[in-house]
C-alpha cells in the first residue's frame, strides 16, 4: 500500500513541476533545493533586526531569522511567534521602539510548535496576562516544551478554519500539517492605499531532511496542507523564518522609500509554496531510493 501510495504522489508530482512556473524552479537544481535551509544559523536567529511596519497595521518584530508579527489594534495586540527564551527580550524591544505597550499584547499566536517558534509562550503569558492559542494537533508537542520547568498554557484550542477576532481585526486559522501536526497557516485582511490586499502567514509547509515523507500520514498531512494553501488568496506572504518572504531585501527597498511596496509580492507565495512541493517530492524520490538499493 505504501509503495503504491509513492508512486502516485510522484506521478502527480510531475503536474505540479511542470506547472509551477516559480523563479526558484528555473534557477535551482535539485541538489541546491535539498540544500537550502531558510533556518541559517543560531547567530542570525538571536541577530536583533529593525522593527518595521509590512503594511496596514502589520509590523515585523522578530530577529534577522526568527520571524514574529505583530498585529496591533484598538483592543489590544496579537502576536504570532513568541519565539524562544533568548529572543523574547529582542521581540519586546521592537515592539516598545514602534510605540507599543508589551503589555497590550493581547493573543499570541503560532505558526508550529517548534521550540524556535513557540517556546516563549509561558514566559510572554507571565508578563502580559495574554491568551495563548494553537492548534489542537499541536498541543501535545506544545506540552513538551518547558522552559524554566513550565508548560505552556493553552487558553484555546484551535481547529481548521477558526477566527480570532481583536479590536476589529480579524485572522483565519489554516491547518496546514506537514511540518508539525498542527502547522497553521494565518490569513488576514489588511489595507494599503484604498485597496485591500490578503496576507498569508504561512506556518511552515517545507518538509527537512529529518522527516519521513515515506510515512503514509506525512505525505496525507502534506498533500493536504498544499491544497489549502493552494486555495489561498495571499498578496503579501510572510514566513516564520524572515527568508522565506526574502525580508532583508524587501526591508532595504522599504528603506529607500522608493516604489510600491515590496512585501506586496504575490509571485512570492506561489514562488514558496512550489519550492516546499519540489523540497516535498525531491524528498520522496530520494528516500524511497534509499529504501531500494
Amino acid at each position: 500500500m505504501r509503495n503504491r501510495l509513492c508512486t502516485l504522489l510522484l506521478i502527480g508530482a510531475l503536474s505540479v513541476g511542470t506547472s509551477a512556473s516559480a523563479q526558484c524552479e528555473r534557477c535551482r537544481t535539485d541538489e541546491e533545493v535539498l540544500r537550502w535551509n531558510p533556518n541559517s544559523s543560531r547567530e542570525h536567529q538571536l541577530a536583533p533586526w529593525p522593527g518595521h511596519r509590512i503594511i496596514d497595521n502589520v509590523y515585523y518584530v522578530g530577529t534577522r531569522n526568527l520571524a514574529s508579527f505583530l498585529i496591533a489594534t484598538s483592543a489590544g495586540h496579537i502576536l504570532i511567534n513568541s519565539n524562544d527564551e533568548q529572543t523574547l527580550p529582542l521581540i519586546r524591544k521592537s515592539v516598545e521602539e514602534l510605540g507599543f505597550e508589551w503589555t497590550d499584547i493581547g493573543i499570541v499566536l503560532g505558526s508550529h510548535a517548534h521550540a524556535d517558534h513557540m517556546s516563549a509562550n509561558a514566559t510572554i503569558k507571565g508578563q502580559t496576562g495574554a491568551l495563548l492559542m494553537a492548534m489542537r494537533e499541536d498541543i501535545p508537542l506544545l506540552a513538551e516544551m518547558t522552559p524554566g520547568s513550565r508548560s505552556p498554557p493553552v487558553d484555546r484550542v484551535l481547529r481548521h478554519r477558526d477566527t480570532i477576532t481583536l479590536g476589529g481585526e480579524t485572522l483565519t486559522a489554516h491547518l496546514t500539517a506537514g511540518h508539525t501536526p498542527g502547522t497553521t497557516t494565518w490569513t488576514l485582511e489588511a489595507e494599503e492605499d484604498g485597496t485591500e490586499y490578503d496576507v498569508v502567514f504561512l506556518g511552515g509547509a517545507t518538509a527537512t531532511p529529518r522527516t519521513d515523507v515515506t510515512s503514509t500520514d506525512i505525505q496525507k498531512q502534506f498533500q493536504e496542507a498544499f491544497i489549502v494553501l493552494r486555495g489561498l488568496s495571499c498578496d503579501v506572504p510572510l514566513g516564520p523564518h524572515a527568508p522565506i518572504h526574502h525580508m532583508e531585501e524587501k526591508f532595504r527597498l522599504l528603506e529607500k522609500g522608493e516604489g510600491p511596496n515590496p512585501y506586496i509580492d504575490p509571485q512570492g507565495c506561489q514562488d514558496e509554496l512550489s519550492l516546499s512541493e519540489r523540497v516535498f517530492y525531491l524528498l520522496l524520490g530520494k528516500q524511497l531510493g534509499t529504501q531500494r538499493t
